[in-house]
């Protein structure tokens, strides 16, 4: 056993050594680039029951909050009804999710999630141009924010959407936003906007995958909503 030691060729040995430290790292940057994620259920039967039974838009409500951190609640609450415009007309819907509905009524500094769909046409600015200090080189100097830039994902669904970092001005913490415009069969176009407060791209991500899809793209009571995981399924 001495003999075979003494014949190691000590580069070689080093050299190995310094692969295995090397692959050692990547491993664990790659860890920390992917951090694990927390999930909880969002139970949605706290919803106005005119937004369940009629609709204005396609509901695209998450099923599941995730966060990059342990939730400290093991399920959420939706609560929310049909928008309006000042004049009175229909607009749209909008819907807040919180760990204590009863006590939070919406309120942000409780609302853990947001969802909201905004009738939108052709005159309507783009989603770049609603959110130009995103795009702008240094419209976001001053503000805290996520650490990282506006930049487009496509979900497993094919659907492109918009992701926006979350800032923080005023002491309030911002929503990590995903934005996106759909329009139905009617030829009406809606412009969805779903808000993680503080959380990161992927847990974001991970909530937006979570959202129900209709596989006719009609309007649809939300019983008549499939999960994304069917393939078939497409905004």
């Amino acid at each position: 056993m001495r003999l075979r030691l003494r014949r190691i060729k000590w580069p070689l040995l080093l050299s190995f050594m310094a692969v295995l430290l090397l692959t050692a790292g990547l491993v664990s940057r790659a860890a920390a680039q992917s951090p694990s994620l927390f999930a909880a259920p969002i139970d949605y039967s706290l919803l106005n029951p005119a937004l369940v039974q009629s609709p204005p838009a396609l509901l695209r409500l998450p099923q599941q909050l995730a966060f990059q951190y342990s939730l400290p609640f093991d399920i959420y609450y939706g609560t929310g009804n049909i928008s309006y415009t000042r004049r009175g007309e229909v607009q749209g819907y909008t819907v807040g999710v919180q760990a204590d509905p009863y006590n939070c009524a919406n309120a942000l500094a409780c609302t853990d999630l947001y969802a909201d769909a905004v009738a939108i046409d052709g005159l309507s600015p783009s989603i770049q141009e609603q959110y130009a200090m995103f795009f702008t080189p240094g419209g976001l100097n001053g503000y805290r924010t996520a650490g990282h830039n506006a930049y487009f994902h496509t979900l497993t669904n094919g659907q492109s959407v918009t992701i926006l970092p979350w800032t923080e001005a005023g002491g309030g913490m911002g929503y990590e936003k995903g934005i996106w415009d759909e329009c139905d069969e009617r030829g009406i176009c809606y412009r969805y906007v779903v808000g993680l407060k503080g959380g990161s791209p992927e847990a974001l991500i991970a909530t937006l995958e979570s959202i129900p899809v209709n596989k006719t793209g009609k309007t649809a009571g939300w019983d008549q909503l499939v999960e994304p995981t069917d393939p078939s399924a497409s905004f």
